[in-house]
């Protein structure tokens, strides 16, 4: 079978792209980070949401709005998953002309929004 894009190849159609469920998943993140951003006193005009590559997004973004530093969430992985998926953290060590802060997720609390007592003593 020949691949897409190949020589002589017809091109694969697209997916047909549903704009409201890409609308929706914009403001569930948004709504997201509000809250977030909120519970630890980040001011409106440093939010930055944007979508795309992650570290290429949060590159831009950085170029962008002169940023000196980026906070990114990290998950705990094994060295196998790491070797396998690599570390977004990483990826935007890498991509950005600034410094990282690394967050461990799990010290920012759970779903329902409750800052465990690390978490409160990082804002305070």
């Amino acid at each position: 079978l020949p691949l897409a894009g190949g020589a002589g190849a017809a091109a694969a159609p697209l997916p047909r792209v549903d704009v409201k469920l890409i609308d929706a998943v914009r403001d569930m993140h948004r709504s997201r980070l509000d809250e977030i951003a909120s519970r630890f006193g980040v001011d409106e005009q440093h939010r930055h949401l944007s979508i795309g590559d992650t570290a290429n997004a949060i590159a831009d973004t950085v170029e962008e709005h002169d940023i000196n530093i980026a906070i990114v969430g990290a998950v705990g992985r094994n060295w196998l998953q790491r070797w396998l998926v690599g570390s977004t953290a990483e990826e935007v060590f890498e991509a950005v002309d600034c410094d990282v802060f690394v967050v461990k997720l799990e010290a920012l609390g759970d779903a329902r929004g409750e800052a465990p007592e690390k978490a409160k003593a990082i804002k305070e």
